[in-house]
C-alpha cells in the first residue's frame, strides 16, 4: 500500500546524510521537504505492507492532501512539481502551512490544467542521471532569454536544460514562452 505522510530527518544509518525516519517496514518511495527553510522534517510517499502495525505512530497526510498529489502524480505531474516549487518559495515552516499551501497550489493547477500550455516533448540527449534519450518529459516553459527549457522530472523536480535538447518546434517554443 502506498500513502503520504510526514517524517522527521534523523542521520542516516549507513552513510553521513539525513534521511526520513520511518518506522520498520516502511519503504520511502519519494520524499519532498522545504529546502529554503532547512526543514527538519519532510513529505513522504511511502510503501508498506498493511500488517507492519505503523498507523499508531505515523503523521498521515490529510484525505484531501492525498488525493491532490495522487491525482497530481499519476495524472498530471507538472501540477506536483509547479506547486512543490510555489509553496519551496512561499518557505512555509510548520507542516500544517506546508500541507495547506499544497493542497491550494495542487487543486489550482489541477483545476487550471486546460488553459496551461505544457507538453510532452522528446528528449534528444542523454543527461545522466536524470534524463534518457527518448524519453517524454513534460516541458512547463521555454526561457527565450537563455534559450533554456524547464521540465518535470519523473520525481517531480523542475530542471532546466538548453532548447536544443528536447524535439520542440518553434511555434511549441513560442506557446512555452508565454
Amino acid at each position: 500500500m502506498e500513502k503520504f505522510c510526514f517524517a522527521e530527518y534523523r542521520h542516516a544509518v549507513d552513510g553521513d546524510w539525513e534521511e526520513p525516519d520511518l518506522p520498520g517496514g516502511v519503504e520511502l518511495c519519494m520524499s519532498w521537504s522545504p529546502q529554503k527553510m532547512d526543514s527538519r522534517w519532510c513529505l513522504c510517499l511511502v510503501s508498506y505492507d498493511e500488517d507492519a502495525g505503523i498507523h499508531e505512530t505515523t503523521e498521515w497526510a490529510d484525505a484531501r492532501l492525498s488525493q491532490l498529489l495522487n491525482s497530481a502524480r499519476n495524472n498530471y505531474p507538472p501540477a506536483l512539481a509547479v506547486s512543490l516549487h510555489n509553496v519551496e518559495l512561499e518557505g512555509h515552516a510548520s507542516k500544517r502551512e506546508y500541507a495547506e499551501s499544497l493542497s491550494g497550489h495542487l487543486e489550482k493547477l489541477l483545476q487550471e490544467q486546460s488553459t496551461h500550455p505544457f507538453i510532452l516533448a522528446e528528449a534528444l540527449v542523454t543527461d545522466p542521471g536524470y534524463l534518457d534519450k527518448g524519453d517524454f518529459v513534460w516541458v512547463i516553459r521555454y526561457k527565450p532569454e537563455t534559450d533554456k527549457i524547464l521540465w518535470v522530472s519523473n520525481d517531480f523536480f523542475i530542471f532546466a536544460n538548453p532548447a536544443e535538447h528536447f524535439a520542440l518546434t518553434n511555434q511549441q517554443k513560442q506557446a512555452l514562452a508565454g
